[in-house]
């Protein structure tokens, strides 16, 4: 390559990704989607005083479960908002 004059660009990729820690991202707002969920589900059932501890563990489950996807929903679209935005800037 040196003696026919060609550029060491070639090896070069034109496109340079911004990184993201998105696992630490997807984890982050998993993680905060189980936090809230747990507490919703613990204020719904101490309003409600007529639940048995069964129930009681199992709507907290449950909305553990809803909020945490709910939060993994959320993550996709920022990642693919961020994604869009990496590709307009390049």
């Amino acid at each position: 390559m040196i003696e026919k004059g060609a550029d060491a660009s070639l090896f070069c990729s034109a496109k340079k990704k911004k990184t993201y820690t998105w696992l630490t991202l997807k984890f982050g707002m998993l993680f905060v989607g189980i936090a809230v969920g747990t507490a919703i589900g613990i204020l719904i059932t101490n309003s409600v005083s007529s639940m048995n501890f069964q129930l009681e563990s199992l709507f907290i489950l449950s909305m553990i479960f809803l909020f945490g996807g709910l939060s993994l929903i959320g993550n996709f679209i920022v990642e693919r908002k961020l994604s869009k935005k990496d590709d307009e800037a390049e």
